[in-house]
C-alpha cells in the first residue's frame, strides 16, 4: 500500500523523489508506516510540507517549460513594442548598452510607445 502523503506535499518532485529525499523515498514513508511530519533519518530537517490545494507542485520539466514559454511570450512583445518604437524614431542604439533605452521593461517601453494624452 502506498501513502498518498508524498503527493500532497510541496517538496515532492514526481517519480517518487523529493526535496527531502533526492536519491528516492524510503519505501517505509512511502507506505506510510513512517510518517513524515516527523524526522525521518536522511531528510536533512526536510518535513511533509502540506500543499495549500492538497496537491504536489508541478514537475519540474513541466515548470520549467511554462516559465520558457513565459520568457518567449515576453520576448516577442518587447521585439513588437521596440519595432513600434523604431517607426517613431528611436534607433537600434537606443535600445543597446549605455542607449537611453538599455534595461527599460516591455511595460516601461509600451508607456512610451503611446501617445502622450493616453499617458
Amino acid at each position: 500500500m502506498r501513502t498518498d502523503q508524498c503527493n500532497r506535499c510541496l517538496r515532492y518532485r514526481g517519480d517518487l523523489d523529493c526535496d527531502a529525499f533526492p536519491k528516492g523515498i524510503p519505501e517505509k514513508v512511502l507506505t506510510g508506516e513512517l510518517d513524515h511530519t516527523q524526522e525521518v533519518m536522511g531528510d536533512k530537517g526536510l518535513r511533509f510540507l502540506p500543499s495549500p490545494t492538497g496537491e504536489a507542485l508541478v514537475k519540474a520539466d513541466v515548470l520549467v517549460s511554462h516559465i520558457n514559454d513565459l520568457v518567449d511570450r515576453e520576448d516577442i512583445a518587447y521585439r513588437r513594442v521596440k519595432t513600434i518604437l523604431k517607426r517613431k524614431g528611436y534607433k537600434e542604439t537606443d535600445f543597446e548598452m549605455d542607449g537611453p533605452l538599455y534595461g527599460w521593461s516591455t511595460n516601461e517601453l509600451i508607456k512610451l510607445a503611446q501617445p502622450r494624452e493616453a499617458r
